[in-house]
């Protein structure tokens, strides 16, 4: 899971570029502003995206399960805007 920050070009290209060649088979961007999580899954040697979560929280079952409460993501992400 990436949290996006500044311009995210960064986190959009570079990083999922190691992911995908490491094989990692989902990956996470979660987006400040608005606050929205994209889920990719690998699919060959590139991530396609297959979701996009808004509103308050995420249940997923794959790979694992998960619950995720958007509202403490958001706080988090203020906390760390408030940090810097």
């Amino acid at each position: 899971m990436e949290i996006i920050s500044g311009s995210g070009r960064y986190d959009r290209d570079h990083e999922r570029r190691i992911y995908a060649a490491g094989g990692i088979p989902t990956y996470w961007m979660v987006e400040v502003d608005p606050l929205r999580i994209l889920v990719h899954r690998l699919a060959g040697h590139w991530y396609q995206p297959t979701e996009v979560v808004t509103g308050d929280g995420l249940v997923i079952t794959e790979p694992f399960e998960a619950k995720v409460d958007l509202r403490a993501v958001h706080r988090a992400a203020e906390a760390m805007d408030d940090d810097e």
